[in-house]
């Protein structure tokens, strides 16, 4: 875990790492590091709003995407999950690759730094064969269980 964009990571649950997923996705990564630097858990629920201006006015749209985003963050997590080993956490995103479009993608384009249009092409195929090789893992190109892990990790 990069301490830089989520300092807290260790004590996040599925809802609030949900949350600031979907943050990170509308806002992009450096949005993600400022809400989060230096905050506590309550603060960066409270913080969340902030974010809802688009050329310094604030949008309707984006006033319901950062209220959603901050009531799954507060919501607590059901009882009925199993409590995860941090060690062997599995974040259940599905595999991903070439032909692969939607959110997921968008996401994934985040993590390794490409242009987040959450179509998987050339491009995200050979940023993602240059990720994994520089991660340790295996440069195949398909976003499967151990590139998510790493990826989501490494924010």
């Amino acid at each position: 875990n990069n301490p830089a964009y989520v300092p807290i990571t260790e004590q996040l649950n599925q809802n609030q790492f949900d949350a600031l997923a979907s943050f990170a996705f509308n806002l992009g990564a450096g949005n993600l590091r400022k809400l989060c630097k230096g905050r506590t858990a309550a603060q960066i629920a409270r913080t969340m709003p902030n974010y809802n201006k688009a050329a310094g006015k604030v949008l309707a749209g984006l006033r319901r995407r950062r209220a959603a985003e901050q009531a799954l963050f507060n919501k607590p997590v059901s009882a009925a999950t199993p409590a995860q080993n941090q060690n062997t956490e599995d974040y259940n995103m599905k595999t991903i690759k070439k032909g692969s479009k939607g959110n997921a993608v968008k996401v994934w384009q985040i993590i390794i730094g490409a242009a987040a249009d959450g179509i998987f092409g050339s491009g995200t195929e050979s940023a993602t064969k240059t990720w994994q090789s520089n991660h340790g893992l295996a440069a195949d190109g398909i976003v499967g269980k151990m590139s998510w892990k790493a990826g989501l990790e490494a924010l």
